[in-house]
């Protein structure tokens, strides 16, 4: 990276969900007379399980000459970039239970792309309508992001 930051954070989250769709999708293979819709069911909630551990296995933050980019992998399915000239303002910060693990959007709040943990960046963009919009992404290491972004900022 042509800013030097690359950063990968993983979760145990992932591998309970591997765990749970495994043991769902076998629970569905056994043979199970009664009820017949059972097995559909269950396997049909395991493959969810299964694709959610896939897609929230880690959360992947990379800073390059013009641009950060988020994602969840392996499965990318989730993924977002931003422009860093966009950003107004960066600070550590730390996101509260109702924003949880995920994608979410809070009312008042904004955005919040998070894997595991409190700790978090967050970070103000300028918009056109001349409103802040605000995006916290969760990380294990919200200190060093920062100084990341600001000197990726400064960069440019």
């Amino acid at each position: 990276m042509a800013n030097g930051y690359d950063h990968r954070q993983g979760s145990p989250l992932g591998v309970f969900f591997l765990l749970l769709g495994g043991g769902l999708i076998a629970a569905a293979l056994r043979p199970a007379p009664d009820p017949e819709w059972l097995p559909v069911i269950l396997f049909s909630a395991g493959g969810i399980f299964v694709i959610s551990a896939l897609c929230f296995w880690f959360l992947r933050i990379r800073i390059d000459r013009e641009e950060l980019r988020i994602s969840f992998g392996p499965l990318p399915i989730f993924r977002k970039t931003h422009p860093l000239a966009e950003i107004a303002h960066v600070e550590a910060g730390r996101t509260t239970l109702l924003e949880g693990c995920g994608i979410h959007y809070v009312p008042g709040r904004g955005w919040t792309w998070n894997l595991w943990g409190f700790d978090c960046v967050v970070l103000t963009f300028t918009s056109p309508e001349g409103r802040p919009k605000t995006l916290r992404l969760g990380t294990n290491e919200p200190e060093k992001l920062c100084r990341a972004i600001e000197s990726a900022i400064a960069k440019n």
